[in-house]
């Protein structure tokens, strides 16, 4: 019975150095909106992105792993009022940005994930569908935005040892 207690603790260590490394990038597009053209207002906004790394995840691990980045926003326009600047986030692979998720090593090994738009990562930062939301904020001329985006990973996601990956377009509208 003592062997039988240390091989199993052995196994145990063993388990929990599986691991997966997990990175996410950003990748944006800028959508222009026209309600009426006029030559008194012409916007040119400009967008960056930081990749989101979370880094190692221990899949034994009861706790999420989280990590943050940011999309930086300049607008220049002739007009003097602020102009109504939107920014939205993509479903990356996985077609709903209610459950966003990474592909893995093999087919069909994903590793599942969200963005949100706040600290408590209580909404999610989307396009307005599947319960997410886009932001909105008035920028002055040649004002910066910076938009910050929280990432989570759900704990203990059983998932095979490699590098998941997921691509996510952040789009403005203006």
């Amino acid at each position: 019975m003592k062997n039988n207690r240390r091989h199993l603790h052995s196994g145990y260590r063993i388990a929990l150095g599986r691991r997966a490394v997990c990175r996410l990038a950003l990748a944006f597009t800028l959508v222009f909106l026209w309600g009426e053209m006029t030559l008194a207002w012409s916007a040119a906004c400009r967008i960056t992105a930081t990749a989101i790394n979370f880094g190692v995840y221990d899949m034994l691990s009861f706790v999420p792993k989280d990590a943050t980045a940011q999309l930086t926003i300049r607008c220049n326009h002739k007009n003097t009022e602020p102009a109504s600047v939107r920014v939205t986030l993509s479903a990356g692979g996985a077609g709903s940005v209610g459950q966003r998720r990474m592909t893995g090593p093999q087919a069909g090994s994903f590793l599942y994930y969200n963005l949100f738009s706040n600290p408590g990562m209580s909404s999610i930062f989307g396009d307005d569908t599947a319960g997410s939301e886009s932001l909105t904020n008035l920028v002055d001329r040649s004002a910066v935005w910076t938009v910050p985006i929280y990432g989570r990973i759900p704990p203990l996601q059983a998932i095979p040892i490699g590098i998941y990956s997921d691509a996510v377009t952040a789009t403005i509208l203006y």
